[in-house]
C-alpha cells in the first residue's frame, strides 16, 4: 500500500518517465518465443523505473494490458524483463493470464521477481526495509460487523473467516486465502544480500519516526527481514485494524504466516500464476516476492491512525525504493551469472509449494490440507 500523499508526486512524473521510455526503447515482434531468465513484476510507475538500469532496450506490445502500460520492457538479450500491471488483485490475475497465455513467451523456465512496495506491521520489521515472505495471504475472503453490531464474543474482531459462529473457527475455504513459496529460494536470496553487505539507504526523517515506536523491529535500521505478505483491497491504517489482520492471518495460516508487509495486488498475482502452474506454463516453485516498506500501518505511541495515514510524513518511499532495488538487483545479476550451475534446473526445496487448496499437488503445510 502507498500513502495517498505520496502517490500525488509519484503519478505526477508519469507522462515525462512514459515520454523518456519511448525513447530508449523499441518496439519488437518476436520472431519466436521469448524466455526470459527472470521477469520482474511491478505495480506503478515508480516500481518500474528503478529498474531502467538495466538498459530495457526491447518492448514488447502485450494485447489486453492496461492502456498506461501496454509493453513488457527486456533487455536487449531478453534475459531480464519488466512488466507493469497496475493495482489491483483482479486486474494482476488478468495480466498474469494474458501473459502466460500469450505465444510471445515460454516461461516454463523464467523466475518471477514481484517487486514492489507497501505498508509495513511495526511489530516485525521497520520503514525503507525490504521483506522476503514465504507466504501471501488474501484477508478479504471474510465476513464482518461494525461498530454496535459487533457480538461481544467477537472481542474487536469485526472482520472474521467466512460461515463461521466464532471467530477462532477455522473456515471453509474459496482457495485463494493462502499460497506458499519456495523457501529455499527465498533464503538464498537472503543470503546473497549478506554475502554483498549492502548498505541500505536511510534519512533523518524515517529515523526520527521510527524512533517514536516501542517495537524493536521498527527502531532498527532498514534491511532485509524473512517475513510474509498480507493483501487487500483495504487501504487500512490504526492499531484496531492491524490486530484484526494479524489475527486473520495467523488463523488463516494454522499459525505459520507473520505478516510484515501489506498491499494491494499479491493475491491476484499469486492466482493468476497458480492457473499457468497448473497448465504447465511456468514454475511456481520459482516465484520471490521482495516487497520495499514504505509506511507504517499503525501509529506510533501519541499519534492517531488518521495522523500516520493522511499528515505525517515518513519518508520511507524513497529509501524503500532504492533498498529493494538493491536487493532486487543482488538477485537477478547472481541469477544471469550462475545460470547454468544454480539456476536453471530450479531451487529445491523441502517445504510445499502452491495454494491452501494443494492444486498444484502435495499437502499444504498451512491450513485444512485440503479444500
Amino acid at each position: 500500500m502507498v500513502r495517498p500523499t505520496l502517490l500525488v508526486g509519484a503519478l505526477a512524473s508519469l507522462a515525462l518517465s512514459l515520454f523518456t521510455r519511448a525513447t530508449l526503447a523499441a518496439h519488437h515482434p518476436a520472431s519466436e518465443p521469448i524466455s526470459p531468465k527472470v521477469m520482474i513484476i511491478t505495480g506503478f510507475t515508480p516500481e518500474r523505473e528503478i529498474w531502467y538500469p538495466y538498459n530495457l532496450t526491447n518492448d514488447y506490445p502485450m494485447p489486453g494490458f492496461i492502456p498506461t502500460y501496454q509493453n513488457v520492457s527486456c533487455t536487449a538479450s531478453d534475459e531480464i524483463c519488466v512488466m507493469t500491471m497496475g493495482q489491483a488483485e483482479i486486474g494482476n490475475g488478468i495480466a498474469m493470464t494474458l501473459l502466460w497465455s500469450s505465444p510471445m513467451f515460454n516461461l516454463t523456465e523464467t523466475y518471477f521477481l514481484i517487486a514492489g512496495i507497501g505498508g509495513v506491521n511495526p511489530r516485525y520489521s521497520t520503514i525503507g526495509g525490504v521483506a522476503l515472505a514465504r507466504y501471501v495471504v488474501q484477508v478479504e475472503m471474510g465476513m464482518a460487523f461494525a461498530g454496535s453490531d459487533l457480538p461481544a464474543n467477537f472481542s474487536d474482531l469485526y472482520f472474521f473467516p467466512s460461515f463461521v459462529t466464532s471467530p477462532n473457527q477455522y473456515p471453509s475455504l474459496a482457495g485463494t486465502e493462502v499460497y506458499g513459496l519456495n523457501g529455499a529460494l527465498r533464503d538464498k536470496v537472503a543470503s546473497l544480500v549478506a554475502e554483498k553487505n549492502i548498505s541500505f539507504a536511510d534519512n533523518p526523517t524515517a529515523q526520527a519516526y521510527r524512533s517514536k515506536y516501542t517495537y524493536a523491529p521498527a527502531r532498527a535500521a532498514p534491511t532485509v527481514d524473512k517475513c510474509d505478505v498480507a493483501s487487500a483491497e483495504v487501504y487500512w491504517s490504526g492499531e484496531v485494524y492491524a490486530r484484526n489482520v494479524e489475527y486473520y492471518v495467523d488463523l488463516i495460516s494454522n499459525g505459520t504466516a507473520k505478516y510484515c508487509n501489506t498491499n494491494e495486488d499479491d493475491t491476484g498475482t499469486m492466482a493468476g500464476l497458480l492457473r499457468g502452474a497448473m497448465l504447465g506454463k511456468l514454475d511456481f516453485s520459482r516465484i520471490v516476492i521482495a516487497k520495499g516498506n514504505s509506511d507504517f500501518d499503525r501509529p506510533p505511541p501519541g499519534l492517531s491512525a488518521y495522523q500516520n495515514l493522511m499528515e505525517v510524513a515518513q519518508n520511507g518511499f524513497e529509501i524503500c525504493l532504492q533498498n529493494l532495488f538493491a536487493v532486487g538487483s543482488t538477485f537477478i545479476n547472481d541469477l544471469v551469472a550462475n545460470w547454468h550451475s544454480t539456476y536453471k534446473h530450479g531451487v529445491k526445496t523441502q517445504n510445499y509449494v502452491g495454494d491452501v487448496c494443494g492444486y498444484l499437488g502435495g499437502t499444504p503445510d498451512f491450513g485444512p490440507g485440503h479444500c
